[in-house]
């Protein structure tokens, strides 16, 4: 009987396909692979044999990213290009479907096996309602992993979804292996890795399907040719521009509309867009000028602190947003902007800045609040931190065009911010020059701060508006301006953070070779912008990423992917656990010599349970296997 026992719960281990298919769930696999090991060394039929022999083998092909297989299983799909076709939609389905298909018909005979030596009428009723509980497990588990539905209907959790690794990344990745080093900036659907020129190829970005890279690319290329993609594309001698799809580029969020991406890059000498692929084993490049055009048609507005105010605006042109200040009916903002700003119940523009994506309206916008951890609005404007441990410096990003309600008022935008620090600050503006005109008045905490008069250069443009000395705590900010005005972004900086890096902060300014958003990442890792764009990156495999400094590091390292506290940091003498930034990305603070570590996503919650059941399991599934052993021998030598 616990020969049967054992079998049974075998059996019943293997054909759960559901178990920690969820991604980010730690997985018991040792139990699986030592369940199937002992399967082969007790006494059963040939068919459970092989069926385990074959799922032991499928799983070692298309289960890479799953320890105890994964280190090798890896290092064998970067290196030996056969196994890169099982990681093919069609073919890994077959490999993990197939085998367990098998094993379900034989769990269920084993069922019958066990039940039959029960001699009880009643017996037959639970045969039908364990043999349905058997159904439905396995349809339970095996669709959310195939149909990419994803368990609980997201389909991020969808074991297919996540650990798919397409063949054409590493065809691409070949050719690009094979081009000049240097020449290309590639934002793909599917990359695994981000590379920097002083190795490769120049920068792949991961994954342009999230809105996150979008907007890192446009802080990059911002402004216009003689600016920061300038710099940029001539640091690393970028020659092509890679878009794949070509409707990827609607996720770039960015102060004009998208087409002014293209024009910026179109407008650059020996520069190429292109979209790059495969076909018949064969890497295929298409150049392409025109941008794809979509619009939207709504726009979710908050008009107080609680979710349940929420309205929703129909508007027809972007350029002609306007929404109403809700203390003040008389101010007017009107927003050039794929952003919809959100105001508090004081009318101060208190929460977070929304990016509008293409169906964004059909996400509820408190859901954004909680994601983006909004929790103390007098600390964050528009999505951004604003504390002192992070980089020092207050963000605020109004983005909007102040315009005059009459001819002889003047617009008015009021907030309230948090100051982090008791010490002299600068102000600094981005303005839109060329198509505004007027001036516009920086007032902090009733005092004048600086008034700029706007220029007629033609882009985006830094200007000092002034210094003023902040106490520590809440302080309120009035803008006012006369004329029409497109404020792009406010930055407080510490007027010591000047001092402190005078030749930088010349070079990043005045030079325009630089923008600002470059300096405050230059703040952020303690190092030149050079060494900034020094760390190389490989991607392991979905949720582990390696890195290495060009040079020891000390400071902030930003990490684009979407913030989570469960990202953890790792090197031989240091470990950071993910702090968010800009409201919506991770940052880890490095203080350490090591050169290199990892980055790795650690479910702390499932961490625990994960080994309490691995340790439970392997013990369980160990003695059993003794125990059958020994009662195998038992009964052979009773039959000698």
């Amino acid at each position: 009987m616990l020969s049967k026992l054992t079998d049974f719960f075998q059996i019943l281990i293997l054909s759960h396909f559901g178990w920690g298919l969820e991604e980010g769930v730690v997985i018991p696999q040792t139990i699986m692979t030592l369940i199937a090991i002992s399967s082969l060394l007790v006494n059963r039929d040939s068919r459970v044999i092989y069926l385990v022999i074959i799922w032991i083998i499928f799983a070692f092909l298309a289960k890479g990213s799953v320890d105890p297989m994964g280190f090798l299983n890896d290092w064998m799909f970067i290196n030996v290009p056969f196994f890169n076709w099982f990681r093919e939609p069609l073919v890994f389905q077959m490999v993990q479907t197939v085998p367990f298909a098998l094993l379900f018909g034989v769990t269920i005979s084993k069922v019958y096996s066990i039940l039959d030596r029960i001699e009880k009428p009643q017996i037959l009723i639970f045969k039908i309602v364990l043999s349905m509980l058997f159904i439905t497990i396995i349809i339970w588990s095996v669709e959310p992993a195939f149909l990419m539905t994803g368990a609980y209907g997201d389909p991020k959790r969808s074991y297919l979804a996540s650990n798919y690794i397409p063949t054409d990344y590493y065809q691409i990745l070949q050719w690009l292996k094979s081009q000049e080093p240097g020449r290309i900036l590639m934002l793909p659907q599917y990359s695994l890795m981000m590379y920097t020129s002083s190795t490769y190829q120049g920068v792949i970005l991961r994954d342009s399907s999230l809105p996150l890279w979008g907007d890192y690319l446009a802080k990059l290329l911002e402004d216009n040719k003689t600016h920061g993609i300038a710099k940029f594309l001539s640091l690393y001698n970028v020659k092509y521009v890679v878009l794949n799809p070509p409707e990827d580029i609607y996720w770039i969020h960015y102060s004009k509309p998208y087409s002014y991406f293209y024009s910026v890059l179109n407008s650059t000498p020996g520069l190429k867009l292109i979209n790059i692929g495969t076909k018949g084993g064969k890497v295929f490049i298409n150049e392409f000028t025109q941008p794809p055009v979509r619009t939207v048609t709504k726009i979710g507005l908050l008009v107080g602190n609680k979710a349940d105010m929420m309205k929703v605006i129909e508007f027809s042109n972007l350029q002609e947003w306007v929404f109403q200040f809700a203390n003040d009916p008389s101010s007017i903002l009107n927003l050039e902007d794929y952003s919809a700003i959100i105001f508090g119940e004081n009318g101060g523009i208190t929460d977070l800045l929304v990016h509008m994506v293409d169906e964004c309206y059909k996400i509820p916008l408190w859901e954004y609040a909680s994601l983006w951890n909004i929790k103390e609005t007098s600390k964050w404007v528009l999505g951004y931190p604003i504390t002192p441990n992070l980089l020092k410096e207050v963000i605020i990003s109004p983005k909007g065009l102040l315009a005059n309600p009459s001819p002889n008022q003047m617009a008015r935008m009021s907030f309230e911010f948090s100051v982090p620090e008791s010490t002299m600050y600068e102000i600094w503006l981005r303005l839109g020059t060329g198509f505004s005109s007027g001036s516009i008045t920086i007032v902090i905490g009733g005092k004048e701060a600086g008034s700029i008069t706007v220029p007629s250069d033609t882009g985006l443009k830094w200007m000092k508006a002034g210094s003023i000395q902040l106490e520590k705590g809440s302080v309120q900010i009035q803008l006012l301006g006369n004329g029409q005005v497109f404020l792009d972004m406010m930055v407080i900086v510490p007027k010591y953070v000047f001092k402190e890096l005078e030749t930088s902060i010349s070079k990043i300014i005045n030079s325009k070779s630089y923008t600002l958003d470059e300096f405050i990442n230059t703040i952020a890792l303690n190092d030149s912008l050079e060494e900034h764009y020094s760390i190389q990156w490989v991607r392991k495999r979905p949720t582990s990423l390696y890195f290495r400094f060009a040079n020891a590091s000390s400071g902030y390292l930003i990490f684009s992917e979407l913030y989570s506290p469960l990202w953890l940091l790792k090197s031989k003498s240091y470990e950071s656990r993910s702090t968010i930034a800009y409201g919506l990305i991770n940052m880890f603070v490095i203080n350490s010599s090591d050169l290199e570590g990892e980055i790795e996503y650690i479910p702390q919650r499932f961490v625990d349970l994960g080994v309490y059941i691995s340790i439970f399991g392997s013990v369980l599934s160990i003695t059993l296997l003794v125990l059958s052993l020994r009662l195998h021998r038992s009964n052979f030598s009773r039959m000698k």
